[in-house]
């Protein structure tokens, strides 16, 4: 596929929570401020030799908008690095009814297929 990158799997990978630190579901943060809040742990991670970053769970699990800006500045601070994104579902998919994805309710289906858009993996 153009463009895409792999992971040999050989390396340090982190498994990220979708938040900045003292989020809440009551509460969160500057946009701004979590966008630089992200960039210097990406900083960390390039200088650290981390690969590959799994960002799945947390506050802003469900913001395409969140994760996609965690990809792009990923690319600017890490060029290296791999991020997967992973909708999060709870056991047995949480999908109402059948529990099946493809039954699942069509803004699940979207917000999914635009995550997929942006994630390396």
């Amino acid at each position: 596929m153009p463009g895409s990158r792999t992971w040999g799997g050989g390396g340090l990978a982190l498994w990220v929570a979708a938040q900045c630190a003292g989020e809440n579901q009551d509460q969160k943060g500057d946009a701004k401020a979590c966008e630089n809040y992200w960039r210097e742990r990406l900083r960390w991670s390039a200088q650290a030799g981390i690969e590959y970053w799994k960002v799945d769970w947390g506050e802003r699990c469900c913001d395409p908008a969140f994760r996609r800006m965690l990809t792009e500045v990923a690319r600017e601070e890490a060029p290296g690095l791999l991020v997967e994104h992973a909708r999060c579902m709870g056991p047995v998919n949480n999908v109402p009814g059948s529990g099946r994805f493809a039954d699942a309710d069509a803004s699940l289906v979207e917000q999914s297929t635009e995550i997929l858009g942006f994630s390396d993996v």
